[in-house]
């Protein structure tokens, strides 16, 4: 086979061998996953759809590429087309049915079809989906918490984000709101993943106050859910912020009071000073340096407390005095 490889050549070696049209017969076999598999596929296999609507005079027949659903009352009758059909797809289109999948069943026992299996009155997800998903999950739980410390790695969100979209969007399309719900439950990180998205790619901002109002906003004691009827709804979260400023976190307005109530600082007010940074963010500031703090982090979660920490980050594409910040960890 003719071809110039692009990109890394160690990606190749992660496809499966029987998804890849390099271990594909002379003749055979369109791109997984490209919008030509599916047309060629309509296309090639419109002969089959005449076949069963014409011929076999098949009153219910679903077909979403090279998966196909007939439906009858009678069995003898499913048996005999599908014998008629096996036939059929090896002379004419030169294909053969899979062995382990051209099973008969009632429709009680639930049709799998398409990842889903379709009961009378509602539809489930495919337990094999599930657990692809809870493995991914797991996998990911391991890099990202420990000893309750969860870390924010940019490629590891960015990834784990784009997972998670995925098989919500596939959940979605089936009765799958308890199930949502314990898998939010058994890896709790997926919200916060989903939450920080935005806070741990760099930003430009025109002044320290707008940077630190940014991620207060962004991080705010508020949990936003939808409950069983879909309504939306909001819990209080006790948060505190580590906003790292030189070799010190520090704390503004009411993030600075909190912080003295919490870990026992010393509490400043600023005053009688022309309007400054500081007066944006507030008139009282707490501090505390920097290599302590896994100290107050401990303190403040035994408390009931989550803590984010915002860490200073130079970026060569932000060429300017204000340093960029982002959310790097939480403790929790």
């Amino acid at each position: 086979m003719d071809f110039v490889i692009k990109g890394d050549p160690a990606l190749f070696r992660l496809v499966p061998s029987h998804k890849t049209l390099l271990n594909a017969p002379a003749n055979r076999g369109l791109p997984i996953g490209n919008l030509t598999s599916q047309f060629f596929a309509n296309v090639y296999l419109n002969e089959l759809d005449q076949f069963i609507k014409r011929d076999l005079k098949a009153k219910y027949y679903i077909r979403y590429v090279d998966d196909f659903i007939l439906l009858s009352q009678d069995r003898k009758q499913l048996v005999f087309w599908r014998e008629k059909i096996t036939d059929f797809v090896r002379e004419k289109l030169k294909l053969e049915i899979h062995p382990e999948k051209r099973r008969i069943a009632p429709v009680s026992n639930g049709m799998d079809f398409l990842g889903y299996i379709a009961r009378p009155c509602y539809i489930l997800v495919r337990k094999r989906v599930v657990r692809n998903f809870k493995n991914k999950m797991r996998a990911i739980g391991k890099i990202a918490v420990k000893d309750g410390i969860m870390e924010f790695q940019p490629a590891l969100v960015k990834r784990t984000n784009a997972i998670i979209n995925s098989y919500m969007a596939h959940f979605s399309h089936a009765n799958s709101y308890k199930l949502k719900n314990a898998l939010a439950d058994s890896y709790n990180f997926m919200g916060e993943f989903n939450r920080i998205f935005r806070l741990v790619a760099p930003h430009y901002f025109h002044s320290l106050a707008a940077q630190y109002d940014f991620f207060k906003k962004a991080l705010s004691g508020v949990d936003f859910y939808c409950d069983e009827t879909g309504q939306l709804c909001f819990r209080g979260r006790a948060t505190l912020i580590f906003f790292s400023v030189g070799r010190v976190y520090a704390f503004f307005g009411a993030n600075a009071i909190a912080a003295a109530d919490i870990l026992g600082l010393k509490l400043i007010k600023v005053g009688g000073f022309p309007p400054s940074i500081y007066s944006e963010m507030g008139s009282e500031r707490a501090a505390f340096p920097a290599a302590q703090e896994k100290k107050y982090a401990a303190l403040a979660v035994s408390k009931g407390y989550f803590i984010y920490v915002i860490n200073e980050k130079k970026d060569i594409r932000f060429n300017h005095k204000l340093l960029t910040r982002t959310l790097t960890k939480t403790y929790c």
